[in-house]
Formats: C-alpha cells, sequence, structure tokens
C-alpha cells in the first residue's frame, strides 16, 4: 500500500494542471513519505514536480486506485498555487494545463480522471459569485504585470491591456494608490468555501 497525495488547481482559462514524466501524466502531488501528513507531502511535491509554492486547501475527494504492484490510497485537494519557479526541482518533469476533459482523457490513473471530475462539479457553480475581498496592495509578476494583493491573502491579476482589460490606473502609484481598499472577487476565497461542505463520496 503506498498512500499518496495530489492537488487540483484551475486557472483563469478553466484548465487543470497535470504533470507530465517518463512514468506518464498524473495530477501534481506523490506518495507520503514517512513523519509527513498528506498536506505536507503535497507540499513538497508541487515543489519538486513542478516549481510551486502552495497553499493547501479543503480535501475534495477520496479514492484508491489498484496497480499491478499495490494499492495507492489517495487523497485529492483543492490548492492555491502562490508562487512558481517555472520549473520543478526533479528533471524529466513538466507542467501542463488542459481543458477538463482532455486532462481526464490523459491522466493515467482512473481516480486522478475521476477526481478531475469531481473537482469541475464543485468549482463551476463559484465561477459566477466570487467573494468581494478589499485590495491591501500591489506586486508585479515575473513578467512584469500587476498583480493586487488581496486582503485574504490571495492574489488577482489587474492588467491594462486594452481592449480586452481597460485599467490605465495600475500603471500609475498614484492609480495603484487609488483603488486600495477596493474591492475585487476573489475566485480562490469563493474556490475554498465551496469545498467547505466535505469531499463527496468515494466511487463504488
Amino acid at each position: 500500500m503506498r498512500p499518496c497525495a495530489y492537488g487540483l488547481v484551475m486557472d483563469n482559462a478553466g484548465r487543470i494542471a497535470v504533470a507530465r514524466s517518463r512514468d506518464g501524466v498524473f495530477l501534481p502531488g506523490g506518495g507520503i513519505e514517512a513523519g509527513e501528513t498528506p498536506e505536507t507531502a503535497l507540499e513538497r511535491e508541487a515543489i519538486e514536480e513542478c516549481g510551486w509554492t502552495i497553499r493547501v486547501g479543503a480535501c475534495i475527494a477520496l479514492a484508491t486506485q489498484l496497480t499491478p504492484s499495490f494499492e495507492k490510497p489517495s487523497t485529492f485537494f483543492a490548492i492555491d498555487v502562490l508562487h512558481s519557479t517555472g520549473a520543478g526541482l526533479e528533471p524529466g518533469h513538466e507542467t501542463l494545463w488542459l481543458h477538463p476533459d482532455e486532462a481526464a482523457a490523459t491522466l493515467m490513473h482512473e481516480s486522478h480522471a475521476w477526481a478531475v471530475q469531481q473537482f469541475i462539479s464543485l468549482a463551476r457553480p463559484r465561477a459566477s459569485t466570487p467573494v468581494p475581498r478589499r485590495i491591501v496592495g500591489f506586486h508585479q509578476d515575473d513578467e512584469g504585470h500587476w498583480v493586487a494583493d488581496l486582503e485574504c491573502g490571495h492574489a488577482q491579476h489587474v492588467r491594462h491591456d486594452p481592449p480586452w482589460q481597460v485599467r490605465p490606473w495600475v500603471l500609475t502609484a498614484e492609480g495603484r494608490e487609488s483603488f486600495v481598499g477596493v474591492t475585487l472577487g476573489c475566485i480562490h476565497c469563493t474556490h475554498a468555501t465551496t469545498f467547505a461542505a466535505g469531499p463527496p463520496a468515494t466511487p463504488s
């Protein structure tokens, strides 16, 4: 038996992150080592495979995958990516962002594909009603785009990219200062609230 922990995260385009290596395509995560909790194991694996510093959210699914060699009881968590170095510490790993149907079809384990479907079914209702959070500051990402820091600890891009996103105020210090205290809808907080009721039943 090899207990494992895996993370599910969706980007602004509605794509799911998966990790590809020579062994196949899996959700980010892996085996739980001695002395680790599922959460700390997932935090370690996210750094090693994807180069991510993450916040582990609520458990959204539990499943056991039968392999030819052993059983893999797995815990699946919603996660937030707080920082990315662009590459994991382990060579041979690549992070891909796939449409949920493509991710489910590509993942090596049936339990991972099932977890994606559970994640999507819970995540969709949250998209239209994000939780309002006040802006407390701003920073720039690695590409120089402006990001709003929210009171909840999450962050959200506020790019000026006309005609799609018109926010000329973000380009000046005075403009950004004038928006401190203004609320933005935090998708990540709504995500966490959605899963607070607990995980769905495991598949039969």
